[in-house]
This record gives structure tokens, C-alpha cells and sequence, in this order.
């Protein structure tokens, strides 16, 4: 059923929380979409620290890459990658170029970075990206719901409610284009008249804004219970201090740009 809302040719991409604490399941999830004709790039948002972890995941599939936490690998606001960890990635991706990526430097204010004040060059504006919503895709969560946005995906609101696994894959794109336009009209100019970042709006002053009218029309063989092998787990947001212990941290951009981790990092 989760299987059904993705493109063939399309890319699937897995957050945390951190994917590497579930290794068998993310290889197994990967497996199974292979199976089932998936033939796009899988992408797994990774802090790095059980790097053979990583490791034994990309190359459990040739079209899968890894992206790393921006602030993790450089130890900027937050503990740094372990050298050992850091050495076997880079050691890795050397012989595997094209594999192997760091997030970009920006910061969104969400989750625990909300009420925070960032250095100005991890700030989305600083880069040209503006304030606005960032439009990232939709996430299907491990309690099987399709969230709108990554960022808040920890945010159990109606306004990012695209459907759940069961649902009309038809009705759960309906209504992720119907999202978009409610952060078009609704959204993003209460967010300028705040003088605030959208991510910020939705994080603090959400109940201000009317959700959008959503369709919830069910598919032919809805099921209550999600299959955890095929979903996306949903992006835990926790403060961009947080132990590099298979969290992730607020607001990193790292599913918005990236760059090839080299073999020696200046």
C-alpha cells in the first residue's frame, strides 16, 4: 500500500530518529521496494556514528547514497563525528564516489530550534533560500501516516494530515497539492506579517492558522496496521545541541543541498 505512492523511477528517502539503529529494517525496506519493481535512488539521512552501519547499508544496494548531518560531521553546534567513524566514512567514500554526501550548512527554525537564534550564515535567507516554506515532500511516518512536511513531522496536526497507509494514493497527491496552496495562501503571509520564518509559525503559532480542507478517500485494501518495513520513519526534531547518538538535529538542511565527502576534509 505504501508502495503505491511511490514513483517507480522515483526517489525514497529514509530520516530518523537515525536509520543506522535499524539497519536491518532499512536493508529489508530496501529489498522489498527492489523486489516489487522500485527502481529509483533510495537516500538514508545518516549522523554517521555507527559508520559500518552505514556502510553495510549502501552496499546492500548500488542506487542507494547516504547523506550526513551537516553539524555532526563538522562538530559545529553539536558533538562531533567520531574521528575513527569519520576516517572509515571518508576512507569509504574515496572508493565509492558518488555514494557518500554532507548535508548543507542551513538551518531551518523547527522542532527544538524554533525559539533559537542561529549563527547568520546557517540562516535560510543568508543563502537566498528567503523565510518561506521550503515546499521539502511528504513523509509517510512509522505510525503510518503521510505527513506534509519533514520538519514537523512530529507536529500531530490537521493541517499536514495527507492521509494515512490505506489511503487513495490519488487523494494523498490531491491533497499534498492542496497543502501547497494553503502554504501559498495561508501560511507563508501570516508568517511574513509575524516577521518570522514559516518553519517558525508552524512550530509556535499554528493554532492561529485554519487548516486546509483535506480528501481522506480510502484505497481498495485499507489496512489499520502500517507495514513499518516500507514506510520512511518520521524526522525527529531535538535541539541542535543533542548528543550525536543517533539523533538528528533541528532543522538541518540536509535533504535540501548536499556535497561528495571527500577522502580529507580541509
Amino acid at each position: 500500500q505504501a508502495l503505491a505512492t511511490l514513483a517507480r523511477d522515483g526517489n525514497l528517502k529514509f530520516y530518523g530518529g537515525e536509520p543506522t539503529l535499524h539497519t536491518p529494517e532499512i536493508v529489508g525496506a530496501i529489498r522489498y521496494c527492489r523486489a516489487r519493481g522500485f527502481s529509483g535512488l533510495v537516500t538514508v539521512f545518516s549522523n554517521g556514528v555507527q559508520a559500518e552501519k552505514l556502510i553495510q547499508i549502501l552496499e546492500s544496494d548500488p542506487r542507494t547514497e547516504a547523506v550526513l548531518n551537516y553539524s555532526i560531521f563538522h562538530g559545529r553546534d553539536a558533538e562531533p563525528l567520531p574521528v575513527a567513524a569519520k576516517s572509515t566514512l571518508e576512507t569509504w567514500a574515496a572508493a565509492n564516489p558518488g555514494r557518500l554526501f554532507k548535508g548543507y550548512k542551513v538551518l531551518f527554525h523547527a522542532g527544538g530550534g524554533s525559539h533559537q537564534a542561529f549563527e547568520r550564515d546557517r540562516e535560510a535567507d543568508f543563502h537566498g533560500m528567503g523565510t518561506g516554506c521550503i515546499r521539502c515532500f511528504p513523509v509517510l511516518t512509522t505510525r503510518g501516516c503521510f505527513h506534509a512536511c519533514p520538519f514537523a513531522a512530529e507536529i500531530d496536526a490537521p493541517h499536514f494530515d495527507l492521509g494515512r497507509v490505506g489511503s487513495d494514493p490519488a487523494s494523498v497527491f490531491a491533497n499534498y497539492r492542496t497543502f501547497l496552496r494553503w502554504v501559498d495562501e495561508t501560511l507563508d503571509p501570516a508568517a511574513r506579517k509575524r516577521g518570522i520564518s514559516s518553519c517558525e509559525m508552524c512550530h509556535r503559532h499554528l493554532a492561529e492558522l485554519e487548516p486546509a480542507t483535506f480528501s481522506h478517500a480510502l484505497g481498495a485494501a485499507d489496512s489499520a496496521a502500517p507495514d513499518l518495513l516500507v514506510g520512511t520513519s518520521s524526522a525527529n526534531q531535538v535541539s541542535r545541541r543533542a548528543p550525536a547518538d543517533g539523533r538528528r538535529l533541528a532543522g538541518d538542511a540536509d535533504g535540501v543541498r548536499r556535497r561528495s565527502v571527500p577522502r580529507t576534509i580541509p
